[in-house]
């Protein structure tokens, strides 16, 4: 089954701007629209890169070791 990332992403970019509207009002929420449009655009390449990712194998070596000191 194949995970749509984009709808997932902008059905979670939409909740959290609709509670900031609820919580802090139309301005305040507008303030963070741009902010959750990067922070949308970013968790969609993530979660594309690691759907993609999630069949191929692991790597091993020194550069496998290295990934966890991101």
């Amino acid at each position: 089954m194949r995970i749509d990332t984009n709808r997932t992403v902008h059905e979670f970019r939409q909740r959290i701007e609709t509670d900031a509207r609820l919580e802090f009002g139309d301005e305040r929420a507008g303030e963070l629209s741009e902010q959750l449009d990067h922070l949308a655009n970013m968790l969609a390449g993530v979660a594309r890169q690691s759907l993609d990712l999630r069949d191929e194998p692991l790597p091993s070596g020194p550069v496998a070791d290295r990934r966890g000191d991101v």
